[in-house]
């Protein structure tokens, strides 16, 4: 185990104040707290967030005009003022026959969609659409055989297929519900400009406005202001509950300055910048945690800060500290030295 010895030196008594190294596991655990304490922070800042961009007069209009397009077209159906997928509402739905699930997805199709398209967006859009379930229809085929056939110039099911006695639920699961899932839905991006541009707006919002706002003040909330209330060894709470304390290199409480660059380090270069990278700052800050020889993570690491052990010792905000807590009576400096071993 390493250990960092002050030696405070007088003629007549020598002090040693020795810090040990935090335990690897205690630092991992206080690590943990900390991200909880993130997530949950971060959960709630995320939904006030939400909740005030919801409540401005554009958002709302936005909101108006997707509901009106996705009510409209069919696919979907409201529930107490929240939009369902209809392939889900159906598929659910133990009161109907296989019979009936399959018609009500042809209605959906057939009766809802198109006529949407046709009042909305005219003619030729609503040829394009009718063309594509029809040739979509005639294209398939189950073992080799046609599951729908031409009759009189009418697209019927294929009389002479097999399908193991579920044919119902076999066309609903090959045909109508990969149709609408597959093709209607990506109609209303195609052929709906607007409600493609709304929707990237709301996600847009989500992206790069609500959840960055959430993220930020959270880590800032965890990572920075919990160290400036337990001043004595910038401790987050997951510090604190593991009697874990910052350091500098001088051995002594790290400076406001220092810390804050720290906290600015940890918050934007492995928090912030983790949400958009898959978690890899955070996984290479630990892995130098574990791996190195210093034992130091990412933002210690570039700033030279060291976390130790205060269970029964306590950091030194200055050298004069030292002093007072050991009086010198001939006044001599105090001595500081690093002794590291195993």
């Amino acid at each position: 185990m390493k250990t960092i010895v002050f030696d405070a030196t007088s003629d007549k008594k020598n002090h040693n104040i020795t810090y040990t190294k935090a335990k690897l596991y205690r630092r991992i655990f206080a690590k943990l707290i900390d991200l909880l304490v993130l997530v949950i922070i971060g959960i709630a800042l995320f939904f006030g967030a939400r909740a005030i961009v919801q409540s401005t007069s554009y958002h709302q209009e936005v909101q108006a005009r997707i509901d009106d397009i996705m009510l409209s077209s069919g696919l979907y159906i409201d529930v107490d003022g929240t939009n369902y997928d209809v392939i889900n509402d159906i598929s659910n739905d133990d009161t109907l026959s296989d019979r009936q699930k399959m018609e009500s997805y042809i209605a959906v199709i057939e009766y809802d969609f198109l006529p949407f398209v046709l009042e909305r967006n005219g003619e030729e859009d609503y040829k394009t659409v009718l063309e594509d379930y029809n040739s979509y229809r005639l294209s398939l085929d189950y073992q080799g055989i046609k599951m729908f056939i031409t009759e009189n110039d009418e697209i019927i099911i294929n009389p002479s297929i097999n399908l193991d006695g579920d044919t119902y639920k076999q066309y609903s699961d090959l045909c109508y519900i990969p149709y609408i899932d597959n093709h209607l839905k990506n109609y209303l991006t195609s052929l709906f400009p607007q409600y493609l541009e709304d929707t990237k707006y709301m996600s847009d919002m989500i992206v790069f406005v609500e959840l960055p706002i959430a993220v930020i003040i959270a880590a800032f909330l965890t990572y920075f202001v919990p160290p400036l209330i337990f001043k004595r060894g910038r401790k987050t709470i997951g510090m604190l509950i593991y009697h874990i304390g910052l350091v500098d290199s001088r051995l002594l409480n790290v400076s406001l300055k220092r810390f804050t660059l720290f906290a600015l380090s940890r918050i934007f270069l492995e928090i912030v910048l983790s949400f958009v990278t898959l978690a890899i700052p955070l996984l290479i800050s630990i892995s130098m945690m574990i791996i190195t020889k210093t034992k130091q993570d990412f933002s210690e690491y570039i700033l030279q800060l060291y976390e130790v052990d205060v269970t029964y010792e306590k950091i030194y905000l200055s050298r004069e500290e030292v002093e007072l807590e050991f009086i010198n009576p001939e006044k001599k400096p105090v001595q500081f030295r690093n002794i590291t071993g195993e």
